[in-house]
């Protein structure tokens, strides 16, 4: 609202540069808004066994893609640079609304707490009937006494990204709510100023064991 205020009193005012700069930051807070809204829809359905999902055959690739390039803009404004890989083209078991937000809050985190002109992974892989994703980032790191607060709902764990963004401590809760749903399993591992991996599990489909 600040900066859309901003831009309606100055717009006459401001050069292409300025303004550009304006619409970014304010296509970047109602994303972070819309997407916190189905976050706190979608917990409160977990919370309260409401939460109706089919398990059906997806294909990883065109999801992480997608996903990816939803946060691309994100990624763009701190000059980060978004990388994926997959050895496999793998086919899980899974429900592709509760992937998406799971992909989309760990890379919007990932975004969130690596500095300008670092690099995001995601990589996707074949281990044990499971497909394992992990997204790795050269960002700021978690310090070791605060990783077992990360999903958590009770500790109410927040931390400011390096660009100053917030956050609520709700979505790692969600991720690990809903890859256990799923079948699967999520960890983390980091290391202070060195970044962090986070990785989930998730069945492998029939025609991705065959492989």
């Amino acid at each position: 609202m600040g900066y859309s205020n901003l831009l309606l009193l100055n717009y006459k005012r401001y050069d292409q540069s300025k303004i550009e700069s304006q619409l970014i930051k304010i296509n970047q807070a109602t994303t972070n808004t819309l997407n916190l809204l189905e976050d706190l829809l979608l917990w409160s359905k977990v919370q309260s066994n409401r939460l109706d999902f089919d398990i059906i055959t997806i294909q990883l690739q065109p999801v992480c893609q997608e996903t990816l390039s939803f946060l691309s803009l994100q990624a763009e404004s701190k000059n980060i640079t978004l990388h994926y890989k997959d050895t496999h083209d793998l086919s899980i078991l899974a429900n592709g609304d509760m992937l998406k937000t799971v992909l989309r809050n760990l890379i919007s985190n990932a975004i969130k707490f690596t500095n300008d002109f670092g690099v995001i992974q995601v990589v996707c892989e074949k281990t044990d009937g499971f497909a394992l994703i992990r997204v790795i980032d050269n960002g700021i790191g978690i310090e070791e006494k605060d990783i077992n607060k990360l999903f958590d709902f009770t500790q109410q764990h927040t931390t400011i990204g390096t660009a100053n963004e917030k956050g609520t401590g709700l979505g790692l809760v969600l991720c690990k709510e809903l890859i256990e749903k799923l079948g699967g399993t999520i960890w983390v591992k980091s290391v202070v100023n060195q970044g962090s991996e986070f990785a989930f599990t998730l069945p492998l489909a029939l025609q991705s064991k065959e492989n």
